[in-house]
């Protein structure tokens, strides 16, 4: 709900939305209101379940993910503790970035770093819509991992 609440109030929201390649139902209300429609959600998906599946299978396939946000120590945690449960797993990189916005010159320098990482999978974790619009402004530039 929060997330259509910020897409209400933030008009870049639905260029934003509209060029996902998908957006998740992670809430309840959201499959609920969808049976009101002709096109109901089956399911909830919650994007903090879902990443265990994609390491699970990053890790099968060799692939590789690069943890890209969160608050300093986080990203590192998560893929310590992905990596001990997919034995498999390749950690391409793990950054934290400070908190607010980067001058051009860090962003360049944070491009190239995760370019440089070839990562087969970028999980960018930021709040709402930072995070949307980090990766709406950046994928086509790293090439969608």
């Amino acid at each position: 709900m929060h997330y259509l609440m910020l897409t209400d109030s933030h008009k870049e929201m639905s260029e934003i939305n509209n060029a996902a390649a998908f957006i998740l139902a992670d809430g309840m209300p959201i499959v609920w209101r969808s049976r009101f429609t002709n096109k109901p959600i089956p399911e909830r998906v919650a994007g903090s379940d879902l990443i265990y599946s994609i390491a699970e299978m990053a890790a099968e396939k060799g692939q590789s993910i690069y943890f890209w946000g969160g608050a300093a120590g986080v990203a590192q945690s998560a893929a310590e503790i992905l990596k001990n449960r997919n034995p498999g797993l390749k950690v391409a990189g793990v950054e934290s970035p400070p908190f607010g916005e980067l001058g051009p010159d860090e962003e360049a320098a944070m491009i190239e770093r995760i370019k440089s990482a070839k990562p087969d999978i970028l999980l960018v974790v930021f709040g709402q819509p930072k995070g949307e619009a980090w990766i709406h402004r950046w994928h086509q530039q790293l090439g969608d991992p």
